[in-house]
């Protein structure tokens, strides 16, 4: 084998590299906020309507419980459709969003044949694709989680500060000590430094 596992196909215009470089992490973004986008319209256009719940809608299906999922549904394409396109709890929402959709196509809409189905299976596998993938790059999970590692990276060098302001601290006042012992008696305490001893 010649190839590599992962290594990208050749351009055909290599002078396109500078461009492909810069916008290689804007893929999954456009996937993941034109697929929240398509669902929110749905979504959005239920509640400008007062339609909170689908549930006699699932109830005409046999879906049950109707009542609960009515709601469910309705949240999964407004709440949950916003949430996959800022990022945020990406994995949940997308997960809950493909089962919505999996559910919709084979018990819903399976009866009446794969054209009825066809839109209904490529949300579910594009949101659990997204499921799969998390937030990824310009997500707010992947905000989240940098804001919590650059805490933790910023932790020990507090501490490190604050070990050598002690010493510093220690240091002087043992100076201060033994310049007032050898004030008084003339001799040197001889003893090993306060600091010195903390470091071992």
């Amino acid at each position: 084998m010649n190839g590599q596992a992962g290594s990208e196909p050749k351009l055909m215009f290599p002078g396109l590299a500078g461009f492909y470089a810069v916008v290689a992490e804007l893929w999954y973004p456009m996937i993941r906020i034109v697929a929240g986008s398509f669902l929110l319209s749905h979504g959005w256009g239920k509640v400008a309507a007062g339609q909170f719940t689908i549930g006699s809608t699932l109830a005409k299906y046999g879906i049950e419980p109707s009542g609960p999922l009515g709601y469910v549904v309705v949240f999964n394409e407004t709440i949950g459709a916003i949430c996959v396109i800022l990022g945020l709890g990406t994995r949940f929402f997308a997960a809950a969003i493909a089962i919505e959709m999996a559910i919709i196509a084979f018990v819903a809409k399976g009866p009446l044949g794969f054209a009825q189905m066809e839109m209904f299976l490529l949300f579910g596998v594009v949101f659990f694709a997204i499921a799969l993938r998390g937030g990824g790059p310009y997500s707010l999970d992947r905000k989240i989680e940098h804001g919590s590692l650059g805490l933790n990276s910023v932790t020990p060098s507090i501490a490190v500060a604050h070990r050598d302001r002690l010493h510093t601290a220690i240091n002087r006042a043992q100076q201060i000590a033994d310049a007032h012992t050898r004030h008084h008696h003339g001799w040197g305490c001889g003893r090993m430094p306060l600091s010195a001893s903390l470091r071992r």
